[in-house]
């Protein structure tokens, strides 16, 4: 047993080791927030709605929770309460109407 514990408190420590600098007690360079590194003309608002396309276990859940977190309105694969959002873009497409016509309005739809 203590072979055991000593094995999983080294891998554990690995892991540790790879985020947390333990000789200097400090978060490593690559996981620290970057000061701006681009000019501020570049930092404009995106035009809306913004859409995150990607296939499943991509992080859509994720960026959802961002765009959250961040005050603006985000769809995750329901696009209102009794459709998913590739149901009523596709509604909207077949009645020739712009795509997101027939879903509720949002700043971010992270699942189509």
């Amino acid at each position: 047993i203590s072979s055991i514990r000593e094995e999983k408190k080294h891998s554990i420590s690995s892991v540790i080791g790879k985020k947390y600098d333990l000789q200097t007690n400090q978060v490593r360079e690559c996981l620290r927030p970057r000061k701006i590194s681009v000019s501020e003309y570049s930092c404009q608002a995106l035009p809306s709605p913004i859409i995150n396309l990607g296939f499943p276990k991509m992080g859509s859940s994720s960026a959802h929770a961002f765009f959250g977190c961040g005050g603006l309105t985000s769809m995750h694969y329901r696009c209102n309460y009794a459709k998913a959002c590739a149901e009523c873009i596709r509604e909207s497409i077949e009645a020739g109407e712009p795509p997101f016509s027939r879903c509720d309005k949002a700043d971010a739809y992270t699942q189509i």
